[in-house]
């Protein structure tokens, strides 16, 4: 017997939380999700695609703390999360991260890859 699919119509993006070429303002990022979800067409759940990656965990941070101040449940949400990305040091005021040197602004931590076949046991253990 075959098992039908069912994908969601839209997955939004979440690399513009994490800084990306510009930083946002709090207030614009908490405007950014509310229209995701309001224009979502009542998509249950609504689907999220981020990663570590994005502002070294910056849009993972933002777009939970989004979704806790408009009371969404977390069965009404599906957060995709690329792994094998970690934050790690915090950086100097005016540091650019290690990563992907003139993308991110702004940012607070530095990340590194860590995709070996340890690293992603341990990720796949952790959760």
């Amino acid at each position: 017997m075959s098992q039908r699919i069912t994908l969601p119509k839209v997955i939004f993006g979440t690399s513009g939380l994490g800084n990306l070429y510009v930083a946002l303002e709090d207030k614009i990022k908490l405007e950014i999700v509310t229209a995701c979800i309001q224009y979502s067409s009542g998509q249950k759940p609504v689907v999220f695609d981020c990663a570590g990656k994005y502002g070294a965990g910056l849009a993972l941070e933002t777009l939970g703390n989004c979704l806790k101040m408009l009371n969404i449940k977390p069965e009404d949400v599906l957060i995709s999360n690329k792994l094998g990305w970690y934050r790690t040091t915090e950086l100097q005021s005016g540091t650019e991260p290690t990563f992907e040197s003139g993308v991110w602004r702004n940012l607070k931590y530095d990340a590194v890859q860590k995709i070996s076949f340890n690293d992603i046991t341990v990720t796949f253990v952790l959760f």
